[in-house]
């Protein structure tokens, strides 16, 4: 079970970091929950999720989660990753700035039936702004 573990939250960072919504969401359950608290948003079921990697896709054209660390237990695990893009696109309300990310973060993932059933991304919303130019705190 844990190897399958393993594989499935390999798996959602690969999957960010490529270009197909279907692929990515091929590893989740019909009825599955996305939580990105830093952003304030929750997805709820493939459709919302699906328009979630689109929006994030448009504003990072190149956006790639790179695996630091995955730590496993019976019902899922936890990845501790890297992001990084460059702003190609609207993302929250702001226009395209052409600048580069590279913000640090955590997941902590929920399995069943080896299916992805919950989600909930932890980052820093001021670093991610600050490096795009939107926070000058």
């Amino acid at each position: 079970m844990t190897d399958t573990n393993r594989e499935l939250i390999q798996q959602w960072a690969d999957l960010w970091s490529g270009p197909s919504k279907a692929d990515f969401l091929g590893i989740f359950s019909t009825s599955c929950l996305y939580e990105d608290v830093a952003a304030g948003k929750i997805m709820r079921g493939k459709t919302e999720l699906g328009d979630f990697f689109k929006l994030i896709k448009v504003a990072f054209p190149d956006f790639t989660v790179i695996t630091d660390l995955i730590c496993l237990c019976e019902h899922g695990g936890t990845i501790q990753w890297h992001m990084k893009g460059t702003h190609e696109g609207e993302l929250f309300g702001h226009k395209a700035t052409h600048k580069k990310i590279l913000v640090h973060g955590a997941c902590v993932i929920r399995i069943k039936r080896n299916k992805l059933i919950k989600c909930t991304d932890y980052y820093d919303m001021k670093t991610l702004y600050r490096q795009l130019g939107f926070d000058k705190n």
